[in-house]
C-alpha cells in the first residue's frame, strides 16, 4: 500500500489563523539563541585574540540585549505551550481495541517538551538575572565579578541551546505544534492576536524594566563613588589648610601627566569630571508605556472571551469598566481570584515604573528609597509571571499560591 501524499495534504487545513501562525514564540527565540550566544562567542574570543578591540563593545551590547530579550521569549513560550496543548491530538487505544483521537500531548510528546521548558526556562532566568546584576554594578565590582558572571552567562547559553534542541525534537520527531487550530481569525484579531500580543508586550515591558532596574542600581553606584570622592577631597583640603596639621612624611611629588583632566586643571584648579549620567528614568517611562499597552491588550482579550455577551462593535468605557469589574470580583476569596489578582498586578506594574522614573530622576542620591522600590518592582514582576502562568495552564479558577495536580501528561508544568 502506497502512502497517498495528495490525500493527506488535502486533509490538513493549511489556512493561516493569524498574520503570524501558529504563535510568536518562534520569532522571539532567535534573540536569546542568536544575539546572546553570538555576543558570548565574541566576548570569549576577545579575551584570547583581541582584548582592546571594539568588537568587545559590540559583544557586551549583544549579551545585554539578548539576555533581557530572553524574558519575552520565555513568556511567549507560555502562550505557545497553551496553543500546542489546546489543538494537538494523539491516538490511543480503548479497552475494546479501537483507536481514537484525543486532545492533548501524549506521554511521548510531552517528554521532549518537558525538557525544552525546563532547560530553556532556567537558562533564560540566569541570562536575564546575570546581565541585570552586571549592568547595575560599579566599575570596580564589574572587574571583580567579571569571571563568575561570564561563567553564569555561558551556562545560561548552554541551557537555552540544549533546551532548544529538545524543542526541535518535539516538533520534528513527535509532531508537536504542526497542526493549525480552530477557524481563521477575523478583523483586528487576525492582525494582532490579543492573547499572544498581550503576553509578548508584557514580556518586553518586563525586559525593559530589568534594564531600567540595572541602570537605576548603576546610577546609585556611580553616585556613591562620587560622594566618596567629594568627601575625600574635603577631608584632604581640611588637613592641608589646617596650620596645626603636621605630616610625618612629605606629600608625594605630583606626577607628570598630560591627560585631559590635568590640562583642564592648569586653567581651573577646581575642575572636576561629572559622573556619567545614566538615563534610567527614560527606561522606566518606556516600561510604563509598554505595561499600559499590555494592560489594554489584556482587557481586549478578556472582553473578547465574552463576545457573545459583550458588544465588541460599539464598546464604551463604562461597559468595559463594568465588565472588568465583574471579572475581577467573580470570586469572593482573594486566594482563589486569579484574574482579579492579575488585573491588580497589571495596574500596579503601570504605576510603579512611573514612580521609579520620578524617584530615579530627582532622588537618585536616596539609595535606600531607590533600592526598596526596585526590590518591590522585582516582586511585582515575579508575581505577575506566576499568576500569568497559572491562568494560562490551569485556568481562572483555583488557588493563586500553588499548581493543582495535573490530570494528564499534557497538563504537567
Amino acid at each position: 500500500m502506497f502512502f497517498d501524499l495528495a490525500a493527506a495534504s488535502s486533509a490538513i487545513d493549511t489556512t493561516a489563523k493569524h498574520l503570524i501562525s501558529p504563535n510568536l514564540h518562534i520569532i522571539m527565540v532567535h534573540f536569546p539563541l542568536g544575539v546572546f550566544v553570538l555576543g558570548l562567542i565574541l566576548e570569549v574570543l576577545g579575551l584570547v585574540l583581541w582584548r582592546r578591540s571594539t568588537a568587545r563593545i559590540a559583544a557586551k551590547w549583544m549579551i545585554l540585549l539578548g539576555g533581557l530579550l530572553a524574558v519575552p521569549a520565555a513568556l511567549s513560550g507560555i502562550d505557545a505551550y497553551e496553543d500546542v496543548r489546546d489543538h494537538t491530538k494523539h491516538a490511543i487505544k480503548t479497552e475494546e481495541g479501537a483507536t481514537i483521537q484525543v486532545a492533548g500531548l501524549s506521554e511521548t510528546q510531552w517528554e521532549p517538551m518537558h525538557r525544552h521548558i525546563l532547560w530553556t526556562s532556567i537558562g533564560a532566568g540566569l541570562a536575564a538575572l546575570g546581565v541585570t546584576i552586571y549592568l547595575g554594578m560599579s566599575d570596580l565590582w564589574r572587574r571583580r565579578t567579571y569571571a563568575p558572571i561570564l561563567l553564569i552567562l555561558l551556562a545560561a547559553a548552554f541551557m537555552m541551546s540544549y533546551g532548544a534542541h529538545w524543542g526541535g525534537e518535539g516538533i520534528y520527531l513527535q509532531g508537536v505544534s504542526v497542526q493549525m487550530k480552530y477557524s481563521a481569525a477575523k478583523g483586528f484579531e487576525w492582525w494582532v492576536p490579543a492573547r499572544s500580543t498581550h503576553i509578548l508586550v508584557a514580556g518586553l515591558a518586563m525586559a525593559v524594566s530589568l534594564g531600567a532596574l540595572g541602570a537605576s542600581l548603576r546610577s546609585v553606584a556611580v553616585q556613591r563613588v562620587v560622594i566618596k570622592d567629594d568627601q575625600a577631597d574635603e577631608e584632604l583640603a581640611t588637613l592641608v589648610n589646617n596650620p596645626q596639621t603636621t605630616f610625618q612624611t612629605p606629600p608625594p611629588a605630583p606626577r607628570r601627566v598630560t591627560d585631559d583632566m590635568s590640562m583642564a586643571r592648569t586653567l581651573n584648579a577646581d575642575a572636576t569630571i561629572p559622573p556619567a549620567r545614566v538615563p534610567a528614568g527614560r527606561f522606566w517611562l518606556l516600561a510604563t508605556l509598554l505595561f499600559l499597552i499590555a494592560l489594554g491588550l489584556g482587557v481586549w482579550y478578556q472582553i473578547s472571551l465574552k463576545s457573545t455577551e459583550f458588544d465588541l462593535s460599539h464598546p464604551t468605557a463604562k461597559a468595559i469598566f463594568t465588565e472588568m469589574q465583574r471579572v475581577a470580583t467573580v470570586s469572593d476569596k482573594v486566594s482563589d481570584n486569579r484574574i482579579g489578582v492579575h488585573i491588580v498586578l497589571g495596574i500596579a506594574l503601570v504605576l510603579f515604573p512611573l514612580l521609579l522614573a520620578v524617584v530615579v530622576r530627582f532622588m537618585s542620591r536616596a539609595r535606600v528609597v531607590v533600592g526598596v522600590l526596585c526590590f518591590l518592582m522585582v516582586l511585582l514582576i515575579a508575581s505577575a509571571i506566576w499568576i500569568g502562568v497559572l491562568l494560562s495552564v490551569r485556568g481562572a479558577e483555583g488557588p493563586i499560591y500553588k499548581f493543582p495536580a495535573a490530570e494528564s501528561a499534557s497538563q504537567t508544568t
